[in-house]
């Protein structure tokens, strides 16, 4: 009974994990990429859902703001990811307080995860419930959604967090009395934390199954747990892991009735817990050394006993309340003070129905059915020793049906009823010689035991060789990925300086040409004044002014051209760089704790980011010189279905991250007479756009109509479609147009214009059919001979 306290215990001791320092660390790092992190944007609930994660062990009512702010501000943005995250942390901030708001949110969070497909969140949310219903006793129901959790994160690769919900699995199995599924169990999550370096977790589970081993007698293969245990733990420094193992051990000893190294191991790490201030762990080493001194017959036993049970009652561990009252209802059963042992007796097993834990139940019966006999109240005593030999049966605990039967023959003989007295006397020496034999056996198994796991234990040695050159590899490249965004990163400023020294000096010039006209404007004032002999050069200056009006009227299409190009600028290519920059934050922070697959998640978003801030400064610059009059128009001949290949190939793989089909239904021989390159960004600006505004499993077609002299090209697709007043804003440089797509994309209505230029550089028309919901048609027309131009 005492392993199986020390096991609840250690469960206990599992879940207390982070070290305060670097706790606090790590929240005023993260409070300080909030204060500089100004955008309403995913980084930012990203922020708020890490600072809830990081508080919620010290602080669940601040953790739980955060966390419902991070909701709020999802909702604001439809961030979905967001969203299911925010709740799983509500329901977590929960979890010690009210099981069932954690029921609630952590459900809510789970419904929201399957319907976005985020599988690593949906296993946390299945752990998670499983966990609520572990706590309040719902067996069944931890099962269910523990297997849940398991099945879904073999799926995605997890191996660490595989370990933890098996682990999870085999404290329920172990509950119920099955302690064989529980064994595999724990023996599968030591492979699963080997794989990832989870050493704890590894030392964990040698601690647990050390604990099984020995409730089942096993002594060599329970030893040699502990050790593995003790032996990793000093390793990683873990004071509370080492006086844990200690205590099992004095458990083992205790058993073997060996009491001076039972109180020895037990002060030892009583010594331990105490300088940690850990109140669980006190009270189980007081309620170890207090049941030692009561099989020596020590005086020294009910002190001990005494001050465990104070510890007991300001701690919320069932196990423990019902192994301190079992053990004081031992004492008083010794001291013959029959009516305090059934008092301690009847409330241990009061508490172990309410947590249906079966095999104390089984204990504590069997205890009280021994007291009712020494009193002679038969009747009493047999109804409690059937049901324990029931539930022990059940159970498979065969020191407790050993001793059952035993005690049944006894009442038995005692009501004059022998033959039921002589049948389970049969019973009782059936078990003692299994007892014996299965000895023999564990001896032979401890064997085979021992060759197995050194041959696995070379076989995973090298695994582990194998996977740190992996890993070494893995840091090689992330560097390299690092350095390579870094210089990305330069050179676009450097582009975004240069473009922006043109456009001052440009701007410059505009205003020098201003004062010119103002001064030509002042002297034709002056010339209509003069008389009708100078008629003929005032009319020439008339000529002149008119024409500077038309410079006038273009000058300031090119303020409203420079207007929206430095609005571009300021506000459309500053967004990617703020979401860069933000996940610079994330990634600086979360890195050392983050699995390489949650930092390749965040470079892919990072890599995101930087491509969209590139294609803008790509069609700014082709834009830009097209208006500038820089690029060079040299149409021929050319195969329409050659270029229409080349740009499904170049969309290709944006199209496949939406699973969007592309498809062209263009004439092989088809020739038109066009600029190769103007043609190729007219076709790869359209197709873009079609993707960026089509539902995933979507569909783009281009297809074409020919005429004697033009050749009419259509980019179709299913997506969003338009209304008629977005329509109309389309292709024009001073209308701003905000639509965002269906994966949440942003555009500047740049390449359009550039698609605009083209067209009508080759002398065609670009226009645009398109109902809301109905999808988009793009049309444009181009020569299909040197003479149409």
């Amino acid at each position: 009974m005492i392993n199986k306290l020390l096991f609840l215990l250690i469960c206990i001791l599992i879940a207390d994990t982070n070290h305060s320092n670097a706790q606090n660390t790590k929240t005023d790092s993260l409070k300080r990429a909030l204060m500089l992190h100004g955008n309403n944007d995913s980084v930012k609930v990203q922020l708020l859902n890490q600072m809830a994660l990081e508080i919620n062990p010290k602080d669940a009512d601040k953790a739980r703001s955060y966390a419902i702010q991070g909701g709020e501000l999802s909702d604001s943005i439809n961030y979905q990811r967001g969203k299911s995250e925010s709740l799983y942390l509500i329901g977590l901030s929960y979890s010690k307080t009210d099981k069932q708001m954690a029921l609630r949110y952590l459900k809510d969070a789970l419904s929201t995860a399957e319907k976005i497909g985020y599988k690593s969140l949906t296993s946390k949310c299945l752990n998670a419930i499983g966990n609520a219903y572990f706590l309040m006793g719902q067996n069944n129901e931890a099962i269910e959604y523990y297997q849940q959790a398991i099945a879904i994160m073999r799926s995605v690769g997890d191996n660490s967090f595989i370990g933890h919900c098996i682990t999870n699995l085999s404290k329920v199995y172990d509950r119920t009395g099955n302690t064989k599924l529980a064994l595999e169990g724990y023996n599968e999550a030591i492979e699963y934390f080997i794989k990832k370096g989870d050493k704890q977790g590894e030392a964990n589970c040698y601690n647990i199954m050390g604990v099984l081993y020995q409730r089942l007698g096993n002594v060599p293969l329970a030893i040699d747990c502990h050790q593995r245990s003790i032996k990793i733990q000093e390793e990683e420094k873990d004071s509370k892991g080492v006086s844990a193992n200690l205590i099992n051990l004095a458990g083992i000893y205790h058993n073997q009735k060996d009491y001076k190294k039972t109180i020895e191991y037990n002060q030892k790490a009583l010594q331990i817990a105490q300088e940690l201030d850990d109140k669980h762990m006190t009270a189980g080493c007081l309620l170890n050394i207090g049941s030692a001194y009561l099989q020596t017959n020590n005086p020294q036993a009910l002190e001990y006993l005494q001050r465990a049970l104070a510890h007991s009652e300001t701690l919320k561990i069932m196990s423990l309340k019902i192994e301190v009252r079992l053990v004081l209802g031992n004492y008083y059963s010794t001291q013959k003070d029959f009516g305090k042992a059934l008092k301690f007796y009847t409330d241990a097993l009061k508490i172990s129905e309410t947590i249906d834990l079966k095999s104390t139940i089984s204990e504590i019966t069997s205890k009280m059915a021994s007291v009712y006999f020494a009193q002679n109240q038969y009747a009493l005593a047999l109804k409690y020793a059937r049901n324990s030999l029931s539930i022990a049966n059940t159970t498979r605990q065969i020191g407790v049906q050993k001793e059952t039967h035993k005690l049944l023959a006894d009442i038995y003989a005692a009501t004059n009823r022998f033959e039921k007295a002589y049948n389970h006397s049969k019973q009782y020496k059936k078990f003692s010689d299994s007892i014996y034999n299965e000895s023999n056996v564990r001896q032979i198994a401890e064997f085979e035991y021992r060759y197995k796991y050194e041959k696995e234990k070379q076989i995973l040695e090298l695994d582990q060789q194998k996977k740190d050159a992996v890993q070494a590899a893995e840091i090689k490249q992330q560097q390299t990925i690092t350095l390579s965004f870094i210089v990305a990163l330069l050179l676009m400023m450097l582009l975004v300086f240069y473009i922006y020294r043109s456009y001052r000096n440009k701007k410059l010039s505009n205003i020098l040409l201003t004062q010119q006209k103002t001064e030509i404007e002042t002297k034709n004032k002056e010339l209509t004044l003069l008389n009708e002999e100078i008629r003929a050069q005032k009319e020439e200056i008339t000529s002149i002014s008119r024409n500077l009006e038309l410079q006038n009227t273009e000058l300031q299409t090119l303020n409203a051209t420079k207007d929206k190009f430095f609005g571009i600028i300021a506000h459309d290519l500053k967004n990617p760089f703020n979401a860069i920059l933000g996940f610079l934050d994330l990634l600086t922070i979360t890195v050392p704790q983050n699995t390489p697959e949650q930092t390749l998640e965040q470079v892919g978003l990072m890599q995101a980011s930087a491509k969209n801030a590139y294609k803008l400064l790509e069609n700014l610059l082709e834009w830009a010189r097209t208006q500038t009059g820089a690029i060079d128009f040299k149409p021929q001949q050319w195969p329409l279905k050659n270029l229409v290949a080349e740009t499904i190939a170049i969309c290709g793989q944006q199209a496949k991250e939406k699973n969007i089909s592309i498809s062209d239904d263009i004439p092989g021989k088809l020739m038109v007479y066009a600029d190769r390159n103007m043609l190729s960004t007219i076709l790869r600006n359209l197709v873009t756009n079609a993707i960026k505004f089509t539902h995933k499993d979507g569909s783009i077609i281009i297809s074409c109509s020919c005429s004697d002299d033009i050749t009419t090209i259509s980019v179709a697709d299913n997506g969003i479609g338009m209304d008629e007043s977005t329509r109309t804003k389309l292709f024009r440089i001073n209308e701003k147009i905000s639509i965002l797509g269906t994966e949440q994309e942003r555009g500047t209505g740049i390449g359009l214009l550039l698609c605009k230029e083209f067209v009508e550089k080759h002398g065609g028309h670009i226009w645009i059919e398109s109902e809301v919901n109905q999808g988009s048609n793009f049309k444009f027309t181009i020569p299909n001979r040197r003479d149409t131009v």
